[in-house]
């Protein structure tokens, strides 16, 4: 993998390197504490989208993410299909990041689904009924 600081995500099988933090912190070599400190980030910001917590192994890796401090985290649509499994993964970044800024993809809005396992999903006549339950749900959490 990349060097501690960096990320690499891929896109279409290429790495692509991304800096996360300056090279002093990322090595470690932040100098005495003070300057360190004075390097260190206010707060560190992550996106993610298509999380897709209706794939069990995705809920499983969002519930081991470890606690993010100083965090905010942009959660970029396709988090999941039905409201259940919306709040609970809601809930699950909340408890890993500081900040939670959540927009709804297109997954978000299915409202006639035909999965027997997941009956929330049916519950709503359309889309938009469905979103404003959703905005419900976001502004009670």
């Amino acid at each position: 993998g990349p060097e501690p600081g960096w990320i690499s995500p891929r896109l279409k099988n290429k790495e692509l390197a991304v800096r996360m933090m300056p090279d002093a912190l990322a090595s470690g070599r932040g100098g005495d504490d003070e300057e360190a400190a004075a390097q260190r980030p206010a707060m560190t910001f992550y996106a993610i989208s298509d999380v897709h917590v209706e794939r069990k192994e995705n809920m499983r890796w969002l519930a081991d993410l470890p606690r993010f401090e100083q965090s905010a985290v942009l959660v970029a649509g396709d988090l999941g299909v039905s409201l259940h499994q919306l709040e609970q993964a809601l809930r699950l970044f909340r408890e890993k990041f500081d900040y939670v800024f959540y927009c709804y993809g297109n997954h978000e809005t299915w409202a006639k689904v035909h999965i027997q396992a997941d009956q929330q999903i049916a519950n709503y006549d359309d889309s938009w009924e469905k979103l404003a339950a959703l905005r419900g749900l976001c502004a009670r959490l």
